[in-house]
């Protein structure tokens, strides 16, 4: 994957594969997220270590890692993991995570980068898209209608964020087959 966004004309941008160099980056831009208990039940910063296996099991012909660079910089990321421990009549369906730095937060990068991503899913061998998000997460929420998840589960009061419980929403997405 490497396409060029330049939307500015000012900036070079481009979604491309995460690279192994692409990793201490993309753990710090996850552990951002983790203050604002908004999209992450970890409660403390992940290491770079900590990440190498979930990092190899990527495979960007079937479970990509991408990264938003802007000016030579990775400023988000999107991913598609393996659903349900990888067992084989899950492989259509996928969950997806999306994470943008503090600074690049609420500019629309998010969304570009999950329907990059879902555009993506019919040659990635995917017909079905999972989001699972904080029922506070409303910017995750509107993104997902948005793009046309429909809501099919909540896990009411099940993690506790600084001693607050909160749920969980899980979304769905049918993506359909080239030329249907």
């Amino acid at each position: 994957m490497s396409e060029n966004a330049d939307t500015t004309g000012e900036v070079d941008e481009r979604i491309r594969d995460a690279t192994r160099d692409d990793l201490p980056r993309i753990v710090a831009i996850y552990n951002e997220s983790i203050d604002g208990r908004w999209s992450t039940a970890d409660l403390e910063p992940i290491t770079v270590e900590s990440r190498e296996a979930w990092f190899a099991a990527h495979d960007p012909a079937k479970r990509p890692l991408w990264v938003l660079e802007r000016g030579g910089e990775v400023i988000a990321w999107v991913s598609l993991h393996w659903f349900y421990h990888r067992r084989p009549a899950y492989d259509g369906t996928a969950e997806i995570a999306t994470y943008v730095a503090r600074d690049h937060r609420g500019r629309g990068i998010g969304l570009r980068l999950k329907r990059a991503m879902i555009a993506a899913c019919p040659r990635l061998g995917v017909d079905a898209v999972i989001s699972t998000y904080f029922d506070h997460n409303a910017r995750t929420q509107a993104i997902n209608e948005r793009l046309g998840f429909v809501e099919v589960g909540h896990l009411p009061a099940i993690a506790v964020l600084d001693g607050v419980r909160r749920g969980v929403k899980i979304a769905l997405l049918r993506v359909p087959a080239p030329g249907s």
